[in-house]
């Protein structure tokens, strides 16, 4: 078995491993784990990168560790669709859920700073980019997407303007940044904000969806854009776990 040298491929390693296994495990009507140490030696990884790998699907809701008892396939694992704890572009969604994917860029613009904006330091400029991309499944719009990116990639704006991937693919591939983590918050979708502020045309607009607003960073930590994504829930469907704490 190929092993890697950075902690978090060989974590990334384990955790892929240990979704085949489960896999394996549901095709056999089986919902019970291995032992951490039986996994271990099993994948040739460390028993401590197997127990950070099981607890990152345990908060994802993948799975349920009972003292005592062992590790089990949670009873929703096949409700989830999209992770949104190691979420990966919507057009790798789109294609993996089984559409044919469009993406299409629709603007790039400059506009004046919004308000809203202004007590963020990436945008303590007077002026900011946006970037608007659809993405299509099976030509039905799933997800509409604005991008806003400091003035600072104004020499970029053709670029991004024609670019018809993800804004994460063009920052990865073209500007060699790699945008690791977001913090999200979802919203009820705002039609009007998108058509009279921002002057989106109408048709572009899903016919039903939620917004979720994100901040993008990476991986030492530093915000690059922050996004509003309003998706079809009728293409992306949007899922996770969610536990109680009962006290009393």
């Amino acid at each position: 078995m190929a092993t890697l040298k950075s902690k978090d491929n060989l974590r990334n390693l384990a955790r892929n491993l240990l979704l085949e296994e489960i896999n394996v495990l549901i095709e056999n009507n089986e919902n019970k784990l291995d032992s951490e140490k039986n996994l271990a030696k099993k994948f040739n990884i460390s028993r401590v990168t197997i127990r950070s790998a099981l607890s990152d699907l345990e908060r994802e809701g993948k799975i349920t560790r009972q003292h005592g008892r062992g590790t089990f396939i949670s009873s929703n694992f096949k409700d989830i669709k999209v992770d949104l704890f190691r979420m990966k572009t919507y057009g790798e969604i789109i294609k993996d859920l089984g559409y044919n994917l469009k993406v299409k860029s629709i603007d790039t613009k400059i506009i004046k700073t919004p308000n809203s904006f202004k007590n963020i330091n990436l945008y303590n400029e007077d002026r900011l980019i946006i970037s608007t991309r659809i993405y299509y499944a099976d030509d039905n719009i799933s997800a509409l997407c604005l991008d806003f990116l400091p003035i600072k990639y104004e020499d970029k704006l053709e670029e991004i303007k024609v670019y018809d991937n993800s804004i994460f693919d063009y920052f990865y591939k073209v500007l060699k940044i790699k945008v690791s983590n977001s913090s999200i918050e979802f919203q009820a979708a705002d039609y009007d904000e998108v058509s009279n502020i921002w002057g989106i045309d109408e048709i572009y607009l899903p016919k039903k969806s939620i917004l979720i607003k994100s901040k993008e960073y990476d991986n030492d930590g530093n915000l690059i854009f922050i996004s509003k994504e309003y998706v079809n829930t009728d293409y992306i469907p949007i899922t996770t776990i969610r536990h109680r704490t009962m006290k009393g």
